[in-house]
């Protein structure tokens, strides 16, 4: 027999794979939870004249007024507030008049509200030198004010 007579009276065989085996789920490495620091308020006494800008990375500053100051606890209320939008920012002159004053410059991402507010201010005045009859402090109303919270 010729070698093209050989060739074609072969058989082709076919290999087959053997059924695959389930897949195991593959184990992944345990999620790490990073935990970014919270932003935190900046608080300033207000003793001179100045233009009040948000600085960059705060998305506002408020001036709080005390309203009222009775039984070691102080009562101020939102006075003023100027904010920031990236670049764009408001700006305005406060002229001082000697009323108590507090600027506080809020981070972005931290929420405008008194809730967020207080812990900060409250740790603002721990670090004050103590005036007769401080004590605690509140933000808003009971002194002829409108809404807002107290702390006794």
């Amino acid at each position: 027999m010729d070698k093209a007579a050989t060739n074609n009276s072969r058989t082709t065989r076919r290999a087959t794979r053997p059924a695959a085996a389930p897949r195991r789920a593959r184990r992944t490495a345990p999620t790490r939870t990073v935990t970014k620091p919270v932003p935190q308020p900046t608080f300033t006494r207000l003793t001179t004249n100045v233009e009040l800008t948000p600085p960059v990375g705060c998305i506002a500053t408020v001036v709080l007024k005390q309203i009222a100051h009775s039984e070691g606890t102080r009562y101020y209320k939102w006075w003023l507030m100027v904010g920031r939008n990236g670049d764009d920012a408001s700006s305005v002159h406060y002229k001082h008049t000697g009323e108590d004053m507090i600027r506080c410059d809020i981070p972005t991402g931290m929420p405008l509200s008194e809730d967020a507010l207080l812990p900060g201010l409250k740790a603002f005045w721990a670090k004050q030198p103590n005036l007769p009859g401080d004590g605690d402090v509140g933000t808003g109303g009971g002194h002829g004010g409108s809404g807002g919270t107290h702390t006794p």
